[in-house]
């Protein structure tokens, strides 16, 4: 008898949020934050997916502004549009694709996500997050240090 095989849609989160091209990084930044999420797809006007912008993304052309007086850092992003900071291309797989190749790529392509494309739109996003509960969902013994790779991608 062979187990199911666990697939991205059965973890991914979903519904996608996104941005266009010509969003401003102070919008884009703003919705980071209040969602609580580290990158957004960024779409082009047809609804095709074209890149995707990152915290990394936004900490290289931002400024750290000083403590607020609640004690908030505020990131101080240029008045420009997300298409010129991006990064161009975007990894998608399929939602019935099996957890470990989502997995594999994420190690190969140095990258912390993957979106998960049905018809042509994208339906969810799978990343590091999604790997450890698949890890902790299969009740993996196996010490991570005994899979994990130097040097370690961050």
């Amino acid at each position: 008898m062979t187990l199911p095989v666990m697939t991205v849609s059965l973890l991914m989160t979903s519904p996608v949020v996104s941005v266009t091209a010509e969003t401003t990084l102070d919008d884009a930044y703003r919705m980071l934050v209040e969602r609580r999420i580290s990158a957004v797809p960024v779409l082009a006007s047809d609804g095709r997916p074209v890149g995707v912008l990152s915290e990394t993304d936004l900490l290289r052309v931002g400024r750290m502004q000083p403590l607020s007086l609640a004690g908030l850092r505020v990131l101080d992003v240029p008045a420009e549009p997300v298409g010129q900071h991006m990064h161009r291309g975007i990894t998608t797989v399929r939602g019935d694709t099996p957890v470990t190749t989502a997995a594999r790529l994420l190690l190969e392509q140095h990258i912390h996500r993957v979106y998960v494309a049905e018809e042509g739109q994208l339906a969810g996003v799978f990343g590091i997050h999604e790997v450890l509960v698949a890890v902790r969902e299969k009740r993996i013994d196996r010490p991570v240090g005994e899979v994990m790779t130097t040097p370690v991608y961050t």
